[in-house]
């Protein structure tokens, strides 16, 4: 059965639109993958009103599914040139539409102007999310029917934030999307004066955001979100599915890498993803958690080995110049583990709970003195651990 009361303690989207558009900022896409989105939107019949709704200015509904219900991934073209001057006049049409808004949802709104959305070439992706009521109506698709407004709109949270982990672990850790009732291009779209809503979804600094090599979204990444999605959501939703937080601690610690500057911190913030994901023992958690951390060949011993070893040096503050030098690097490994083992537990249909975990990768038990209670430990596997094997 569906659990009424974690859905009540989710944050809500104030759906008064038929259409929320979760801005996908720096996303790329591959020429095959950008013609079938085309290939699958619709445009809309002229007008300000469809089978009740009204549309906002709204144009075209895009059918590409990632997966989901209600969710579709979208494209649109870049702003115009004019967009980057910020003194231009047409720009008091932009601050009319933001009347009554905070602070906060212009400078978001105004932190998203880069490169990405002012480069000819550029296009700007969204996931378009399509109220269910308005769905069955436009396609003849038979969705379900949420039984409340509350419900309805936890269920599209819960779409969203599924969707974006499921990027993030595919290699797009950069998103970082807020939600509004019209594309991010139409914010300043000088024709058009339509109120609109808007939910800062994820609220990092996008320019820190976007490292390491270019990566284009695929059909063959598409294929994977659509293969797995269902399975995380009816865990998510379905309270019967016991075990699934893990994953939305680990989408969560995921997501929370890209607001850390500091790299001590983006260390621990993945290694505290990893172990709850993993769930090694309290006790002997070191062996435990190494044993487990290469256990499907994700990682090498020797790799887990010195992973384990940077832990507890970040942990205890006492790295040397030399280890601080090397931790930015060990800091991204550590991400990318996380986010493999991630994908590979959903590929697996591994439901994390510590029973499921401590059977598949068996426990490591302390071998303690029988007189003064101490751990026993092998000399040689202690000298080995003083080493920097960097």
């Amino acid at each position: 059965m569906m659990d009424i009361e974690k859905l009540r303690n989710m944050r809500l989207i104030p759906f008064e639109s038929p259409f929320y558009f979760v801005h996908l900022h720096g996303l790329e896409v591959t020429d095959e993958l950008a013609q079938e989105i085309r290939k699958n939107t619709t445009n809309l019949p002229h007008g300000k009103k469809l089978y009740g709704f009204d549309l906002g200015g709204i144009t075209e509904v895009s059918g590409f599914d990632l997966g989901g219900f209600t969710g579709f991934l979208s494209q649109h073209s870049r702003f115009h040139n004019w967009v980057q001057d910020l003194s231009n006049r047409k720009h008091r049409r932009l601050i009319e539409r933001f009347k009554g808004k905070t602070t906060f949802d212009i400078a978001k709104a105004l932190n998203f102007i880069d490169q990405h959305t002012t480069m000819q070439s550029r296009k700007m992706y969204s996931l378009q999310i399509i109220d269910p009521v308005f769905l069955r109506a436009f396609s003849g698709v038979d969705l379900p029917h949420p039984d409340t407004p509350e419900i309805k709109n936890n269920l599209l949270l819960t779409e969203i934030n599924i969707t974006m982990g499921l990027l993030r672990i595919r290699g797009f850790k950069f998103l970082t999307p807020f939600i509004s009732s019209i594309p991010y291009r139409n914010f300043f779209n000088y024709n058009e004066m339509n109120q609109f809503n808007m939910v800062g979804l994820d609220d990092s600094e996008v320019r820190k955001t976007f490292f390491g090599p270019r990566k284009l979204l695929s059909l063959e990444d598409v294929k994977w979100i659509r293969e797995h999605f269902g399975w995380l959501y009816n865990g998510y939703i379905n309270g019967e599915i016991r075990g699934m937080k893990a994953f939305e601690d680990a989408f969560a610690m995921i997501l929370n890498n890209i607001y850390a500057n500091d790299d001590q911190v983006r260390y621990s913030i993945a290694w505290s993803g990893l172990e709850s994901l993993l769930k090694p023992p309290s006790i002997n958690i070191g062996r435990n958690m190494k044993h487990r951390m290469c256990f499907d060949n994700l990682i090498s011993e020797e790799k887990a080995q010195i992973l384990w070893k940077y832990r507890n040096k970040v942990m205890h503050g006492d790295l040397s110049e030399k280890q601080k030098k090397n931790l930015p690097k060990l800091s991204e490994q550590l991400h990318d583990l996380l986010c493999s083992y991630t994908a590979f537990f959903i590929e697996q249909k591994i439901v994390p709970t510590k029973k499921n975990l401590d059977k598949r990768f068996g426990k490591f038990l302390e071998i303690r003195c029988r007189d003064c209670n101490e751990i026993l430990k092998c000399h040689n596997c202690e000298k080995a651990n003083d080493d920097d094997k960097i």
